[in-house]
């Protein structure tokens, strides 16, 4: 399991941390859109939503995210928000 990682910055509640790393993730902030992977992963402060993560996890990616890089293996080896594949999901893992 994947777990959001701290910012200074960010809101304690659940709800406004979503907000808030949406608003982030917007303006093309890698770290942000990550962390708004996991939220969508885990249903932290709304409801789960594989497809949305592995969207927000894929945005990270393209910057070079290492998380999300290693995040969207984990995703195709476990078949969230993708079909699973291995193949895939070594291919991520390398990047990372």
């Amino acid at each position: 399991m994947m777990h959001v990682e701290t910012e200074e910055d960010a809101p304690e509640d659940e709800q406004e941390a979503v907000a808030w790393f949406a608003a982030k993730a917007e303006r093309g902030d890698a770290d942000a859109m990550y962390n708004l992977g996991v939220c969508y992963e885990e249903g932290r402060g709304l409801q789960p939503d594989p497809a949305m993560a592995f969207f927000w996890y894929k945005r990270a990616a393209a910057l070079h995210d290492p998380d999300a890089l290693f995040s969207l293996g984990v995703c195709h080896h476990e078949g969230i928000g993708t079909r699973q594949n291995e193949e895939e999901a070594l291919r991520w893992w390398q990047r990372a």
